[in-house]
C-alpha cells in the first residue's frame, strides 16, 4: 500500500489522495503539514551545514597554507673575525654560536642566509636593510637604537642570549699600565679597542679610560700596542690566540676580565615588528638550545 501511496497533491491546509486512491485513505487520513514542516526544519538546517562547511574548511586550509610561512627567511651578518669563545664564522671550525644557530633553525624550520663582514659594516648594512639581523650584538650604544633584543621588562633577557664573551686587558709585558679595582692606572693613552665594539667602548669609559676605536682587526690592534701607540687594549681571547702565535714576550693579557657579557642576535626594528611572534620564538628556542648544548657539554 505505501508504494501507491506516492502521487498527493494539497488543497487549502489538508493533503488529499487523488481520486480512486482509496487505499491509502487509512494510511495518510490525518494532515501532512506537521510532518512536512518539520521535513523543511531539518532540510533547512542541512543547508545551513552544507553552507558553512565550505568556509570552515577553507579556513582550515588558509591557517595549514599559513603555518609554514611563519618560519622565519633572514639575512644573518656575523663579525668576519673570530669573537671567542664564541663565535668562529669558519665553516670549517664553526664556534658554538653557529652551532646554536644551526640547531635553532632546525627546530624553527628558520632559513638564514649568513653573511660575514666586519662589524662597523654590518652595522651599516642593518641600518640600511642590507641584512636582516647581526649575530653576537651586545646591548649597548647604537646597537639598541639599531636593533630589537629580546626583553624581560626594561632590560635585555640573557635566557635568550646566544652566549658570553670576556673582554679582556692587554699591554706590553714589563708595561706599568695596569686595571686595579675597576680603574686603569697608569695607562697614558687611550684604549683600543675593536671599530664599532659598542660594549667595549663603554666598558673602558666606564673604567676611567678613553676608547679608541679606530682599528678595524685584532692585527691591527696588536701593532698599535707593540708600537708604543696604545697602552693597553681591550679585546676577546682572539687577541690571546694572536699572541701566541706572533707576539710570545711582547705582549701580554691582564688576568682579570674587564667585563663579561650577554651576546644576542639582533633584528632589525621594522622586520621584528613585521615578525613579532616567529621572532620572539626563535629567541626562545636559541636559549634552549644554548642551555641543553651547554649542559650536555658539562656532563
Amino acid at each position: 500500500m505505501l508504494s501507491s501511496c506516492v502521487s498527493l497533491f494539497r488543497r487549502g491546509d489538508g493533503w488529499l489522495l487523488p481520486r480512486g486512491w482509496h487505499g491509502c485513505g487509512r494510511l495518510l487520513a490525518w494532515p501532512m503539514r506537521v510532518v512536512m514542516r518539520a521535513c523543511a526544519v531539518a532540510f533547512g538546517a542541512l543547508c545551513v551545514v552544507l553552507v558553512a562547511l565550505p568556509g570552515k574548511l577553507l579556513a582550515h586550509s588558509e591557517v595549514s597554507s599559513q603555518s609554514p610561512s611563519q618560519a622565519l627567511s633572514f639575512r644573518l651578518c656575523t663579525e668576519i673575525q673570530p669573537a671567542l669563545p664564541l663565535s668562529n664564522p669558519d665553516p670549517q671550525a664553526p664556534g658554538p654560536a653557529q652551532l646554536y644557530l644551526a640547531e635553532t633553525a632546525k627546530r624553527t624550520r628558520a632559513r638564514i642566509e649568513h653573511i660575514t663582514a666586519l662589524w662597523e659594516e654590518c652595522l651599516n648594512r642593518l641600518r640600511l636593510g642590507e641584512v636582516d639581523a647581526t649575530n653576537v650584538t651586545g646591548y649597548a650604544g647604537v646597537n639598541i637604537e639599531l636593533g630589537a633584543f629580546p626583553m624581560q621588562g626594561n632590560r635585555p633577557d640573557s635566557q635568550r642570549a646566544i652566549g658570553v664573551i670576556p673582554t679582556y686587558l692587554y699591554r706590553r709585558v714589563g708595561s706599568a699600565a695596569n686595571y686595579v679595582d675597576g680603574r686603569f692606572h697608569e695607562v697614558k693613552t687611550a684604549v683600543g679597542v675593536l671599530a664599532g665594539f659598542q660594549v667595549n667602548s663603554i666598558a673602558v669609559a666606564q673604567a676611567g679610560g678613553t676608547p679608541d676605536d679606530d682599528s678595524q682587526t685584532v692585527e691591527a690592534l696588536a701593532r698599535r700596542l707593540v708600537a708604543g701607540r696604545l697602552d693597553m687594549v681591550a679585546a676577546d681571547e682572539n687577541l690571546q690566540r694572536l699572541i701566541d702565535r706572533q707576539y710570545v714576550g711582547k705582549l701580554e693579557r691582564l688576568p682579570t676580565p674587564l667585563r663579561m657579557e650577554h651576546y644576542y642576535v639582533v633584528f632589525r626594528k621594522a622586520f621584528y615588528h613585521q615578525h613579532r611572534d616567529a621572532v620572539e620564538q626563535f629567541w626562545t628556542v636559541l636559549g634552549q638550545v644554548r642551555r641543553e648544548q651547554q649542559a650536555a657539554q658539562s656532563r
